[in-house]
């Protein structure tokens, strides 16, 4: 907007023409300023605009499973007798014979569908199947020789609430086929202290549920994942020790289902240590307890499995001793241990890139030497130390076989070792010097 302003007029004071400029200048302030204004109700919700990663809508997309291009994402097709209707539900009509139409008509939020020369249709808390009879019948009297097809196109979005020992609680938008797994796994998992085998599921009509989302993740058992209803609460609880608990120790790199990778961790590195306490089944045996928690992984030495209970030890290895393994049951407070592992190999010294390597079959010391590069400062091949993780024994040379776990330890030549100590001795014989000079001077 551009303003020309004259003020030649000889009959407008000074004053005069300052305060109609100030005025001028004011107006095209708050004009623009209400286009402004104008522009930023437009744009609230607009991707584009540069302050949509702050609105509402994408803090709404971010919580919700449906966030996706489609309308909806199925796994089956909808089970008519279990699928409440409710607000947001879309429907397609069409009616054959001597008047043919096809009517599209969603679910407002009293819980009503309107249809224009049948009238309102109250649908609340009704199944879909329920909903496509009640429909049928107000359509039928309305028109009483046209076939009618009724379609569920479109599925509702609502929320539900998430609490207890999750690690991001709170409301989420998800969508009819949604399960309960699909909820924890947005809300980046359960803590450490949570008890996926009671999980609590509060319906709005005041029903509860118990399920073990284990099962689930175990065996497939979808009935212990089912599907979401508008306004039910997701309660994870707390490890009860009052009902029965048992500890795992050892260093244990192996993972939970019920738990995931943190932002920090790199895909080499362990998912999680199953350090801590877990709650404990009703006449829970020891291997199926390993199969819950996800110990059962090629990281857990399954030869070496340690139960300590009331100062007596019980050792399992499941290769050799599978049914004790399997029928051992578990007691409360009984510690196991489950050791990982260990297939790596460890070089340290006067290499370029010292620290761990996978562990190779039939690979000597000078190999994995010359993978974490030779310093010209080393010693030769055969003063190579080879340290055995398994049984301690120290070997030398570059000839040994690797095994698993051993560390390399690769020292400085004899002449590094004498310029080393020229360096440090040096200092002190030119001091001692010195000290002699000045005896000599005294006397």
């Amino acid at each position: 907007m551009c303003v020309t302003v004259k003020l030649y007029d000889k009959g407008i004071g000074v004053e005069s023409k300052l305060k109609l400029l100030f005025t001028l200048i004011s107006l095209i302030f708050i004009i623009n300023n209400l286009f402004a204004q104008e522009e930023k109700l437009n744009n609230v919700f607009d991707r584009e605009n540069k302050k949509y990663p702050n609105s509402l809508e994408r803090y709404y997309l971010q919580k919700s499973l449906t966030r996706n291009l489609a309308p909806q994402v199925l796994e089956d097709t909808i089970d008519a007798s279990k699928y409440i209707i409710g607000p947001g539900d879309g429907f397609q009509i069409y009616l054959w014979g001597e008047l043919e139409n096809q009517v599209d008509a969603t679910v407002n939020p009293e819980g009503s569908l309107i249809i224009p020369s049948v009238g309102e249709i109250d649908l609340n808390d009704l199944t879909l199947a329920q909903a496509i009879t009640k429909i049928q019948g107000d359509i039928s009297k309305k028109y009483l020789s046209n076939e009618i097809s009724i379609n569920l196109v479109t599925l509702k979005k609502f929320r539900v609430y998430l609490s207890g020992e999750i690690k991001l609680p709170g409301s989420y938008f998800v969508q009819g086929s949604d399960r309960i797994s699909d909820v924890i796994e947005i809300a980046n998992g359960t803590t450490d202290w949570a008890d996926g085998t009671r999980i609590e599921i509060r319906h709005k009509s005041g029903e509860k549920q118990i399920i073990d989302l284990s099962e689930f993740y175990i065996d497939g058992v979808k009935e212990q994942n089912p599907t979401l209803n508008s306004g039910d609460v997701i309660y994870v609880p707390s490890i009860d020790v009052t009902r029965g608990y048992v500890v795992v120790e050892g260093n244990a790199e192996i993972s939970n289902s019920l738990r995931t990778v943190s932002e920090n961790q790199t895909p080499q590195e362990p998912v999680s240590s199953l350090l801590g306490v877990y709650a404990l089944k009703e006449n829970e045996k020891l291997y199926d307890f390993m199969r819950r928690v996800g110990a059962l992984s090629r990281k857990s030495d399954l030869e070496d499995v340690v139960v300590k209970r009331a100062g007596k030890e019980y050792k399992f290895d499941l290769l050799k001793r599978e049914e004790e393994f399997v029928s051992f049951k578990l007691e409360n407070k009984d510690n196991i241990i489950i050791t990982p592992i260990v297939d790596q190999v460890y070089i340290s010294g006067e290499v370029h890139l010292p620290g761990r390597y996978p562990f190779k079959a039939n690979y000597r010391a000078s190999d994995y030497v010359g993978e974490a590069g030779k310093l010209e400062t080393s010693s030769d091949p055969d003063n190579y130390k080879i340290l055995r993780r398994n049984t301690g024994e120290l070997l030398t040379g570059g000839q040994v076989i690797i095994e698993k776990g051993d560390t390399i330890i690769v020292p400085k030549s004899g002449g590094e070792k004498f310029k080393d100590f020229m360096v440090v001795i040096t200092p002190s014989l030119s001091l001692l010097a010195t000290v002699l000079i000045l005896i000599r001077g005294l006397k």
